[in-house]
């Protein structure tokens, strides 16, 4: 039996193929499948050159499993129009499709309990309990959510600076770390980089380094922004905690994305505020990558007990591949 595992994001989409031993044997990578970026036409024709690559490194024809964890799959809707596309493609007898938190959260746990919080340009968290329950919590984008997200954080460092500048604030050195990393001389000149030049998202998140970093040196104004965002990712987990029982038992909570790079000025709140409700909750680093939570959920579809050999087999080979 062969199954097959795909990550596809807003940069790139990526498919490990492997038996029903774990043992990877072939990968394909193809072009972006956030079908909110590129369509439905261009997501499924990446997903299928991937699967395809994979398909031919490992000389394979026949694939019994492929689950897809796609970014863009946020409501039902989009579930229902892209798992329609995944079917119609013909790539295997049974085809899945789960959210790209869902991948990232089986990578991280290797298919156990726990949550996982991702916070990057925007934020998301999901969670599975000892009942193989599911649930997930955020991701609504910079607009309506994406708490203590790089955005959030960049975005309220931005604020505070306009607000210190009006006096409605205390002085800070996010003021000039501000100008400088923004390559600008005033801080009016933030209003044309935000409304003339109109940056993006990634831009304005590209920025939360300057927050975290005056935390650190110990700016009071950037430090309760950064606490504010730890309390909101930690909002995060407590609401998957509470939703899927696991109050009372223990388990791994994984952090992914650029804004735990600060490290403890992040960590440290965030893990304080989750054990105040989950006090045998334990903060860890991702076992495995989200290509790999894919791949986990084709095996338990195909009905493979998912061992520990089976998962040192997966872990074992993706060394050698760019995930």
């Amino acid at each position: 039996m062969y199954f097959v595992g795909v990550d596809g994001g807003a940069t790139k989409t990526l498919a490990i193929l492997s038996d029903d031993s774990g043992k990877i044997l072939g990968w394909g990578l193809a072009g972006p499948s956030n079908y909110h970026h590129v369509g439905l036409e261009g997501a499924m024709n990446a997903i299928k050159e991937s699967v395809k690559k994979a398909m031919s490194m490992a000389n394979v024809e026949h694939i019994n499993v492929l689950c897809c964890g796609l970014a863009g799959a946020d409501t039902k809707k989009d579930q229902e129009i892209l798992h329609e596309g995944l079917c119609s493609l013909g790539l295997a007898e049974k085809s899945i499709l789960v959210h790209d938190a869902v991948i990232a959260l089986m990578g991280a746990t290797a298919g156990k309990p726990g949550i996982i919080i991702i916070a990057g340009t925007g934020s998301v968290a999901s969670g599975m309990n000892e009942r193989g329950e599911y649930a997930r919590a955020g991701g609504w984008g910079p607009i309506l959510g994406d708490e203590g997200s790089a955005y959030y954080i960049a975005r309220e460092g931005l604020a505070a600076v306009l607000r210190s500048y009006d006096g409605r604030e205390e002085k800070t050195m996010l003021t000039s770390e501000f100008l400088k990393a923004m390559d600008i001389t005033e801080v009016e000149d933030i209003i044309n980089k935000v409304y003339v030049e109109k940056v993006g998202v990634e831009y304005i998140a590209g920025l939360a380094p300057v927050v975290t970093k005056c935390a650190q040196a110990g700016d009071k104004v950037a430090l309760r922004i950064v606490n504010n965002a730890a309390r909101e990712l930690a909002r995060l987990a407590i609401a998957l905690i509470n939703k899927l029982n696991m109050r009372d038992l223990e388990f791994p909570i994984a952090l992914v994305g650029g804004v735990f790079k600060a490290g403890e000025v992040i960590i440290r709140p965030l893990s304080e505020e989750i054990n105040k409700v989950a006090p045998r909750a334990k903060i860890t680093t991702p076992r495995l990558p989200p290509c790999a939570g894919a791949l986990i959920i084709a095996l338990k579809e195909g009905g493979i007990e998912l061992s520990e050999t089976v998962i040192r087999n997966i872990e074992h080979c993706l060394k050698n591949i760019p995930t």
